[in-house]
């Protein structure tokens, strides 16, 4: 993973810039590489797929979620973000959750992270093991592209490869089922 890392930091893509290690952070616009978290200062997100519509509708939906949860201590803070490059600017929030390095104090931190997110009206629906970072024993979860509120119908054009293999069901999307299948696949599946 570093060697393809290394190229990619060097190299400038037709629709979005890449900045190199100095600038300390990566910028990838329309691209298959989505997030960034290896920078140890912010992290990019550049946004793609899933059609030109459901491309915008991310973006923004992630920018809408990351401003509502601002004040909750599991989620990255958004600094800025480009409409013409479709990025989106926030600090660095740690790297994948492994069995390396999960806190003793998961499960709680979990059930605190699930309970917030029903205070906020918020069903992330798209919770899988790349999602859930970890940095100086705090868990967060990232990556809201595809929230909605809680009560909320999934729209019928929504990819049904949202979630992987970590939802109930197809468009039956259960935060709790998928924050817990998603960390019981890192500690002892993979």
């Amino acid at each position: 993973m570093g060697r393809i890392l290394d190229q990619i930091k060097s190299t400038t893509y037709p629709q979005g810039k890449v900045i190199g290690p100095k600038e300390n952070c990566l910028v990838i616009s329309d691209n298959i590489i989505k997030e960034t978290r290896f920078s140890p200062g912010m992290a990019k997100m550049g946004y793609h797929g899933h059609g030109n519509e459901l491309h915008k509708f991310t973006f923004y939906n992630e920018i809408k979620w990351l401003k509502k949860l601002k004040d909750l201590d599991f989620t990255p803070n958004l600094i800025s973000y480009d409409d013409k490059l479709l990025t989106i600017e926030m600090n660095y929030v740690g790297k994948p959750l492994s069995s390396i390095n999960i806190p003793k104090n998961w499960k709680k931190q979990c059930i605190n992270i699930l309970d917030k997110l029903v205070e906020n009206n918020c069903s992330h629906n798209d919770i899988k093991p790349d999602d859930i970072l970890v940095l100086n024993d705090k868990i967060y979860l990232v990556d809201y592209g595809w929230a909605t509120e809680i009560k909320e119908t999934i729209p019928s054009n929504w990819p049904d490869t949202i979630g992987g293999d970590f939802k109930f069901d197809i468009k039956n999307f259960n935060d709790n089922y998928s924050l817990f299948m998603s960390i019981n696949h890192i500690l002892y599946e993979k």
